[in-house]
Parts: structure tokens; C-alpha cells; sequence
């Protein structure tokens, strides 16, 4: 796309509510347009995120699967009891990928969020309530490498976190940071595939990555994995 508002000259603009509807067919050509000129933005490879399939057969049964819960609020559970069956189930596939088996002293859980910086911020709040709890830390810090998410930046504000950023040198992965009061540690590691392409610094971390290094420090004492979060999210999405 040329521009960040490619549209406006090309389809009509909603500035307030319209006097008149439009009919379905005129909506549907529209997003369809739109649809099809912004799926070639990803189709070339040359993406920075956010597109983790590329099949279009695949987005196809989703959008079936999809189009019968559209329309149900899955607060209404006792309408909608799917709604805790998948959850459920993305929780346990989640578990199972991270050896929740493998955790004795206590009941490992999971979350299902609506992205990956709900993911980090429920992560986060786990970590900070098992710090204060179990470790008695009541000013609690956390390094941060530079190069991880920015919702570990907006999480640590909304929950009162101190937030220490680490320096990265681009030629090499080590960093030393020493720090009490931790009840997490963010880490980083290359991208995922599709974001490795000309221009695009190789340091930069994925939110998943930095999500599941952090609930490696503490998680046996969580009820809520961020790591469970992050990837009952991407679950969820693909």
C-alpha cells in the first residue's frame, strides 16, 4: 500500500451514521477489493508478521468454522457451552506442547486472551501477584531486553512493574543485567520465518518468544502461564 489511507479517495468514507444503508452487494464488492489487494501485501513473502499460514484453503475453513459463532457472545456460557470446550481444549493442546505433566507441585492452568498483549499483560499480572505472594517482593523489577515485545513496556506501567531495559549489541546474542526483586525475565531470540527478509534486524524478537522465556522463571508457582497465554492465543488464531 502507497499510503496509510488508500481508500479515500476510492470508496465513500463513514464520518458520522449514514441516512441511508447500502445494500449487501455493494458492502461485500467493496470489502472484497479491498481483501484481495491487501493479500498480495503478504503473498510475496515479504511480510513482517502477522500472517503465520499462507493458505488460502486453510482461511477458507476458518472463516466456515468461524461464521457459525459470529454472532454469540461467548460470555453466555450456558448458550454457548462450546465456547468452554474450545477454550478447554486449546488450554490442554497448549500444556501438553509445554510438558504441564512435567509441573507436581502445583495445578497448571491456562488463559485464552484476545492477542498477544493481553497474553504479556495477564502474564505479567501472574507473575507479579506469585512474586508478592510466595517471595515477598513488593517493588518488583524486570529486565527487559530491548528488543522484546513493547506490550512487556505497557504491561509493566499498567501493573506499577519496574521496567529495566537491557542493551543488545547487534553482532552478538549475550547481555548482562543483574537485578532482586525479579518475578520474570524477558528474553530474545530470532524471529519467526516470515520475518526474516532484506532489512529486517535478525534480533528482533517475536512476542511468543518473549512470552514463553519469561514464564520459564517462574511458572511451577503460577496458576497462569504466560506461556499458555501466548500460545492458546496463537491456537486460537490458526
Amino acid at each position: 500500500m502507497s499510503s496509510t489511507y488508500p481508500y479515500t479517495e476510492r470508496f465513500d468514507v463513514v464520518r458520522g451514521m449514514p441516512s441511508e444503508g447500502r445494500s449487501r452487494r455493494a458492502i461485500l464488492d467493496d470489502l472484497a477489493t479491498m481483501a484481495s489487494e491487501e493479500d498480495k501485501a503478504w503473498e510475496s513473502g515479504q511480510c513482517s508478521g502477522t500472517m503465520y499460514c499462507g493458505d488460502h484453503d486453510h482461511y477458507a475453513f476458518m472463516a466456515d468454522a468461524f461464521k457459525l459463532f459470529a454472532h454469540v457472545n461467548v460470555l453466555q456460557r450456558d448458550i454457548c457451552p462450546s465456547a468452554s470446550k474450545f477454550e478447554g481444549e486449546i488450554i490442554a493442546m497448549t500444556l501438553d506442547m509445554l510438558h504441564g505433566d512435567a509441573v507436581h507441585d502445583t495445578t497448571p492452568a491456562g488463559l485464552v486472551t484476545s492477542g498477544g498483549s493481553d497474553s504479556i499483560l495477564h502474564a505479567m499480572y501472574a507473575y507479579r501477584e506469585h512474586a508478592r505472594q510466595h517471595r515477598g517482593i513488593e517493588r518488583p523489577n524486570v529486565i527487559k531486553p530491548e528488543t522484546a515485545h513493547a506490550a512487556f513496556d505497557k504491561a509493566c506501567h499498567l501493573l506499577g512493574i519496574e521496567l529495566r531495559r537491557a542493551p543488545i549489541d547487534p553482532a552478538r546474542t549475550p547481555t548482562r543485567s543483574q537485578s532482586s526483586g525479579l518475578p520474570a525475565t524477558t528474553a530474545t531470540a530470532p524471529s519467526t520465518p516470515s520475518k526474516r527478509w532484506a532489512g529486517w534486524p535478525s534480533s528482533e524478537a517475536s512476542a511468543s518468544t518473549s512470552t514463553a522465556a519469561s514464564a520459564g522463571s517462574s511458572s511451577r508457582g503460577a496458576r497462569s502461564s504466560g506461556t499458555t497465554s501466548r500460545s492458546s492465543t496463537s491456537g486460537c488464531r490458526a
